[in-house]
């Protein structure tokens, strides 16, 4: 964070921390708020985040929240409710409801067969295709692989066709960085793709 925004001549107008899987988040949000913050990035657990959330929302600041992958989406929009309208979480996977992809497509057809009742979400899309790709590249480690031909494998393929989307790992990532989709969530706990903030 502190690097992208250097490249850009800026910096941090504040930074609070907390420990992880806590609520206890006021020191936190006391050491940002001095800095009337217009967005703050968050990195955490979808409860701490809920909760740093709607202590600034109660203070009356509504900065921009932008959360990564990590916080699990679906679990912060569900803690947040309606006043999670307006967050954005960043996503390592497409939309889970975009069926016109043939990955999600396929991931909503495996998750039918395993439980019908389970409904999609961003965490087991990428559960999903983590397990696709560590099939694909166990695959191409050949007949009886080996941990120095699974490597092999993931470092000189690296370029895997999972689904029609193709996903590339290991050292051929510096050819092509993963993509990531920003969405933002709407009132009623869905989530939007936006192409900018």
């Amino acid at each position: 964070m502190k690097r992208a925004l250097a490249r850009r001549g800026l910096e941090l107008a504040a930074e609070g921390t907390f420990e992880r899987n806590t609520r206890a988040v006021a020191q936190a949000w006391r050491m940002i708020k001095r800095a009337d913050p217009e967005a703050i990035v968050m990195v955490g657990t979808y409860g701490s985040c809920a909760e740093f959330i709607k202590l600034a929302h109660r203070s009356g600041a509504r900065p921009t929240f932008v959360n990564i992958s990590f916080v699990g989406a679906n679990a912060l929009a569900k803690e947040l409710g309606p006043e999670g309208e307006g967050v954005i979480v960043s996503q390592v996977v497409p939309s889970p409801w975009d069926r016109s992809l043939r990955l999600v497509a396929d991931y909503q057809a495996a998750q039918t067969a395993f439980d019908p009742a389970l409904t999609p979400d961003f965490v087991s899309l990428e559960g999903y295709l983590s397990g696709r790709l560590a099939a694909a590249a166990l695959e191409a480690a050949g007949p009886n692989p080996t941990r120095a031909s699974l490597l092999r494998a993931i470092n000189d393929v690296g370029r895997f066709d999972i689904s029609g989307s193709i996903v590339t790992v290991g050292t051929r990532m510096i050819d092509a960085p993963p993509k990531v989709y920003l969405t933002v969530i709407q009132k009623d706990g869905s989530f939007k793709a936006v192409d900018r903030l």
